[in-house]
């Protein structure tokens, strides 16, 4: 308990992250030497120690401001360390572990009991810390080692948007995913919707539309495109257009002729409820806000409120006060407002 203590000290009061992990480890080592390494004290003490380290390197904590890049490369390298001696003590599957397959430890299909997790939070921390040239290596690596399901990874291209790193580097890696597996067709189109988004955001305009007319995107893909193509449209300050793209898609789905995963759709009704502002139909955009607020609660199947809910609810209280309905209006504003004022907001 006292090596506990010290961990959490350094963590919570020093910001001595290196010393955090390592009293951790030692107390993990400790507990399995006195109590048995399937005990359940060992087991509670690895998850902290687990906790603490993601905590750390993935979710981008206090650590990050404190400390440099070499500073955090070190600790990862670290850490493999760390595994490694444990292995070596007391082999594979010796010890209690299964809450590493908990939902809390899965990121984007990559556990933190995995083999190269500690490679897909270098990809990120050199993304983070704009060392590019580290970025293209472990991307390289990545793309080499992990399997075709995992390359289409949410955090990674998430991660490089935010941080900016520039439209040749994101349009690099895209292009090294697409030479690396150029026979999965479903890989291929989604990474086109990608470069489309990419191109656009950038204020490439005319080329991403230009790519967009250049691929055939399919199955869900076609989806994701589409919605691409309106605000494309959007961008070009062409709204009938941007609507009419967005309607036929919404008819296609109503009369039965395409199927929309729900977190799809209330992306769809959102887009929707943008389109009828732009085209001054007001009460259409609000109705069309509820749609997308009721299909993204049905599909979580609770009442959360999460970062998306917050845009839908602050473009409805738009619409509302253009209607004058300060009341409503105020309801939603508010509702956002508790939300990112939380510690585990966006």
């Amino acid at each position: 308990s006292t090596l506990e203590l010290l961990g959490r000290y350094y963590g919570d009061y020093e910001y001595d992250y290196q010393k955090e992990i390592n009293y951790r480890f030692n107390a993990f080592m400790s507990a399995a030497e006195l109590c048995g390494v399937d005990a359940e004290l060992s087991a509670q003490i690895y998850e902290r120690m687990v906790l603490a380290y993601v905590y750390i390197t993935y979710y981008g904590s206090p650590y990050h401001r404190y400390q440099s890049y070499e500073d955090i490369m070190l600790l990862i390298n670290q850490w493999d360390k760390y595994q490694q001696q444990i292995l070596n003590t007391y082999g594979a599957g010796k010890y209690n572990l299964s809450f590493l397959k908990s939902p809390l430890f899965d990121f984007s299909g990559i556990y933190v009991g995995s083999d190269n997790f500690n490679l897909y939070l270098k990809i990120l921390v050199a993304i983070e810390y704009r060392r590019l040239d580290d970025f293209n290596t472990y991307f390289q690596e990545f793309l080499d080692k992990f399997p075709e399901e995992y390359v289409y990874n949410y955090s990674i291209i998430l991660s490089v948007h935010m941080h900016k790193i520039g439209i040749n580097h994101i349009l690099n890696m895209f292009e090294a995913i697409k030479r690396k597996f150029l026979n999965n067709q479903d890989l291929q189109n989604k990474i086109n919707v990608l470069i489309t988004d990419t191109l656009l955001e950038y204020g490439q305009v005319d080329e991403a539309l230009e790519y967009y007319n250049e691929k055939n995107y399919a199955a869900d893909s076609y989806i994701k495109g589409i919605l691409t193509l309106s605000s494309i449209h959007a961008t070009k300050e062409e709204y009938e257009r941007e609507l009419e793209i967005l309607e036929n898609l919404l008819a296609d789905y109503n009369s039965g002729n395409i199927s929309i995963p729900k977190e799809v759709l209330s992306d769809l009704y959102n887009s929707i409820s943008v389109a009828y502002s732009n085209n001054k139909q007001i009460d259409k955009a609000i109705e069309a806000s509820k749609l997308s607020i009721r299909s993204h609660k049905e599909f979580f199947s609770d009442n959360r409120v999460d970062s998306f809910l917050c845009n839908v609810y602050n473009n409805l209280a738009g619409y509302y006060i253009q209607n004058d309905d300060y009341q409503n209006a105020m309801m939603l504003l508010q509702e956002c407002i508790e939300y990112y004022s939380k510690e585990d907001g966006y």
